[in-house]
């Protein structure tokens, strides 16, 4: 899959488009942390790895921008504990 992942600043979000419909997960930021609020695929694109695609986009933005992460959302957190490379991101 070649979907870019954007992160819509006005938004709080990091989201793609596919087919006329939005994947995406919201986000507060602080100073120096993202907290991860809320994973949301359409059941239209479910099992196409969107929500895995987003996810691991806001977790390489913190990681490049030197954040703490606050995984709220459960989808977050379960892929942070099958991609341990994100694990030292946690706050």
């Amino acid at each position: 899959m070649a979907e870019t992942v954007e992160n819509n600043k006005s938004e709080n979000r990091f989201q793609t488009e596919v087919d006329g419909f939005l994947a995406f997960i919201d986000y507060d930021l602080d100073e120096n942390t993202i907290t991860l609020i809320h994973t949301e695929v359409p059941a239209e694109l479910g099992g196409k790895g969107l929500g895995g695609k987003v996810v691991k986009a806001a977790l390489e933005y913190a990681k490049d921008q030197g954040l703490r992460v606050i995984p709220e959302c459960p989808f977050v957190a379960h892929y942070i504990e099958k991609h341990k490379e994100y694990e030292g991101l946690v706050k």
